[in-house]
């Protein structure tokens, strides 16, 4: 679960307790909009368990709509989701949301004063049972709010508060899309004959400034059950410490510090539940450092922990690695298979990106299909741990990116902690050929850059609000690396925020050899797989050039494919598709200011 919220479980190693990161100078924490969906649940073994009594909101009668501060803002049942557009987040994917669910837009309200119920109709007859819990369906991001279940056993005359969502803070969204919620609410409910629930959406105008305007609190397909003794999940993987540190997907070796198996696991049980805690760190799939907890575990019933684990194993080699957790009960839970977790990494040898490479990556766009972000800079931030010399800064941005398909000019930007002058600045134009598939182009320094120990910014992005850009993201960021610039304050106010569950594809490149002395004065193109069926790939890096052109041309001179890019460019990567070239033998030309480079390329379906 997304969470800065920290419940330190003592492992006998190195497990961290809670402490906010500090907030950079001139950033700000403030509403932000959603840019993604977030990730949504995968299949859950939810074992065997008695229901008491289920609801999926295909009936409205079922339920009671009020308020308590006597203006409009209210719930509502149906399968419209969330209408706000400048804050909207998106629908749940509940189980039977086409059959309605219960809905709390409070961005499109946006009243400032809201506290709003949503009350089963009749009661539930729960006298046959010494324990009962609640579970619900739901998709939510809180912003200066709170949701709250409760639970009335006399018919509603009395009624006792459970919070739910409580580790989240402003501008966290749940774990996934649908989340799984759970509450025991046996001390009220269990071995009553007349148990009525409510849920409530809680954001006065007494909370201050910002209240009662929040995001939405989406639920659906509502269960009374009797819950088992153990249960435990896991729910989330880290491998750094997101407290201390920031979790990137792919870090260079100079920069490998310590892997940490970090974890949150969430207990179902009616039971305090203590699991002894396994653990391993993997490269290519073979094992490079494992070991066992001294002290289990322990979980509270319905509670959840996050702990980071220290393996004392800092990688010395690049590679794809793993570090994986695996709880074992010593108590009899119903379902195992889902007591282990597992995140993934790469070490590389130069590249820094919060991305662990680009096949997860999605666009963010200032207009058109998909999710829209008002965003002027994309952002990230990097702890430097060992003295670097920064040659390059790498990125991912989507060619056609603007409302009139005109080229867009990039600042490409490096900063310290303080956003001030930047360090760097270099300049780079997205073309109307430029690629719309994830590819990284590496943005040469004019001059290289030394960085000492420390926090750094990376960015792309631009001023002009009639060109905004379209970049890549992946979905899923527990820490606050991501910065965003844009009009995000109190009336427009400009200025870097953070609090953001996405990654930008903005990196930090430290290869030397791109873009500088090695390569003077001819451009270095390669092609695999050549002969080629359904794509090849082209490598290409240069002198530091202003401008480059791709082409492939038949051999009548026709040429077939072309692409151009401008800007302080050392290295390009594209994947050109063949399914629409006929078999033959083509020619691959790059031309730059350093000259013309081709080579023979067969295609043969």
């Amino acid at each position: 679960m997304k969470s800065r919220f920290l419940i330190a479980s003592l492992l006998g190693c190195t497990v961290m307790a809670f402490a906010q990161k500090a907030q950079l100078p001139g950033v700000s924490v403030t509403k932000n909009k959603a840019a993604f969906a977030n990730a949504e649940a995968g299949v859950i073994n939810e074992g065997s368990r008695q229901t008491i009594w289920t609801d999926d909101f295909s009936n409205a009668s079922n339920w009671v709509i009020a308020n308590e501060v006597g203006n409009n803002d209210n719930w509502v049942i149906g399968t419209n989701g969330p209408a706000g557009t400048q804050f909207g987040i998106p629908d749940i994917a509940s189980t039977t949301a086409s059959n309605g669910f219960a809905l709390f837009d409070s961005d499109i309200l946006c009243s400032g004063n809201q506290v709003a119920n949503l009350t089963t109709a009749n009661g539930v007859d729960c006298s046959g049972f010494t324990e009962v819990a609640l579970r619900f369906q739901q998709q939510y991001r809180r912003f200066r709010d709170s949701t709250f279940v409760f639970v009335s056993n006399d018919d509603g005359a009395t009624w006792v508060k459970y919070p739910v969502n409580v580790p989240l803070t402003n501008n966290d969204f749940v774990a996934s899309n649908p989340d799984i919620a759970a509450v025991n609410i046996t001390p009220t409910a269990a071995g009553q004959a007349n148990v009525k629930i409510r849920f409530q959406f809680y954001s006065p105008s007494t909370l201050g400034a910002g209240s009662g305007c929040a995001y939405s609190w989406m639920v659906d397909d509502v269960e009374l059950y009797v819950p088992p003794v153990n249960e435990l999940r896991i729910t989330a993987m880290y491998h750094a410490d997101i407290v201390a540190d920031f979790e990137q997907g792919t870090t260079p070796l100079s920069q490998a510090d310590t892997v940490f198996a970090g974890f949150t696991v969430k207990s179902e049980g009616s039971a305090v539940q203590n699991a002894t805690v396994n653990w391993s760190v993997k490269r290519s799939g073979a094992t490079v450092a494992s070991g066992t907890a001294p002290t289990p575990v322990t979980v509270g019933s319905f509670e959840t922990v996050t702990a980071f684990l220290s393996t004392n194993y800092v990688p010395d080699q690049t590679g794809s690695y793993t570090v994986e957790v695996s709880l074992v009960g010593g108590d009899n839970d119903p379902t195992p298979d889902n007591n282990s977790g597992v995140k993934a990494f790469t070490i590389s040898d130069n590249l820094f990106a919060s991305v662990n490479g680009l096949a997860n990556v999605g666009t963010v766009s200032y207009s058109g299909a998909g999710p829209v972000f008002d965003a002027y800079k994309a952002g990230q931030q990097y702890l430097i741990k060992a003295p670097q010399t920064l040659y390059n800064i790498d990125f991912a941005v989507s060619g056609g990116s603007t409302p009139a398909a005109q080229n867009v000019e990039l600042q490409v930007e490096l900063f310290d902690n303080t956003l001030a002058t930047p360090l760097a600045l270099e300049a780079y134009n997205i073309s109307a050929s430029h690629p719309t598939t994830a590819t990284w182009v590496s943005s040469a320094l004019s001059t290289p850059v030394d960085l000492a120990p420390g926090v750094y910014i990376a960015s792309i992005g631009n001023l002009d609000s009639d060109k905004r850009f379209t970049f890549f993201a992946e979905d899923g960021d527990d820490d606050t690396g991501t910065l965003m610039n844009g009009p995000f304050g109190v009336g427009g106010a400009v200025d870097w925020f953070i609090g953001y569950d996405f990654s930008p594809a903005v990196a930090l490149n430290f290869e030397n050899t791109i873009g500088f002395e090695s390569i003077e004065n001819v451009n270095n193109l390669n092609v695999f797989p050549n002969p080629a069926n359904e794509s090849i790939t082209v490598t290409a890096t240069f002198g530091k050039v202003s401008t480059m052109r791709l082409s492939l041309v038949d051999l009548s001179g026709k040429e077939v494919y072309f692409k151009s890019i401008s800007g302080n460019v050392a290295a390009f990567k594209d994947v050109i598709a063949l399914d629409e070239f006929a078999n033959g033998i083509y020619t691959l030309r790059l031309e730059s200011s350093k000259g013309i480079s081709t080579q023979k390329v067969v295609v043969a379906h």
